[in-house]
């Protein structure tokens, strides 16, 4: 199935401005087992004006399909520095996902390793989340969220972390088996803690 992905992601920190990220590319579901899909973004706040977002190639990888409780999946999409002085990174994570009814349930433990001459260490420990309520097919409605909890091996001090929930809309025309569109809304994604980064959240697979 050959699909094309519109998404809006929307951030504020309080007394804060707004920050917002419209997505848009082709996704490819190559084989039933490997999702791949290209995304190009713009960033845009009233404080720093519009901006080119980095582009996005993400892959999923489905090793198991219903023979367990749950399904596990692989998400690896590279990370491209956003400036001359940034370092490129590539992103593991390990994806389970399970659904009751018609309720999608995601979690994912993402791994971040920058390569490069401003490589940074140690390897960020992140974590999106996402539920997902499947009432048609051109309407699912849920929430997501995310955050950094720190360096994997020592995580910071709770009050340095960040963690990001929010409303989510989801939906799919024509209905699935048909080349078509896909389009994800996020109208609100807030930080619960003062000192919670805005920054874009890694999209659970």
């Amino acid at each position: 199935m050959r699909s094309v992905d519109f998404r809006y992601g929307d951030a504020r920190q309080p007394g804060e401005p707004a920050t917002r990220w419209p997505e848009a590319g082709p996704g490819w579901n190559v084989d039933g087992r490997w999702y791949t899909e290209g995304l190009a973004s713009c960033i845009t706040s009233s404080e720093h004006g519009r901006g080119p977002g980095t582009p996005n190639w993400q892959n999923d990888l489905l090793p198991t399909q219903g023979q367990c409780p749950f399904d596990l999946a692989l998400h690896t999409p590279p990370v491209k520095a956003k400036s001359a002085w940034g370092a490129d990174a590539v992103e593991f994570a390990a994806v389970f996902q399970t659904e009751i009814d018609r309720t999608q349930r995601n979690a994912n433990l993402i791994f971040e390793r920058s390569f490069g001459a401003n490589a940074t260490e140690p390897t960020p420990l992140k974590y999106p989340w996402q539920l997902r309520q499947r009432w048609r097919p051109w309407l699912h409605f849920g929430a997501q969220g995310c955050g950094e909890l720190g360096p994997r091996e020592h995580w910071s001090a709770r009050d340095s972390q960040s963690h990001r929930p929010g409303t989510a809309l989801f939906g799919t025309l024509p209905p699935d088996g048909q080349a078509g569109s896909r389009w994800v809304g996020k109208p609100r994604t807030a930080s619960v803690r003062p000192m919670g980064s805005t920054a874009k959240c890694s999209r659970p697979a």
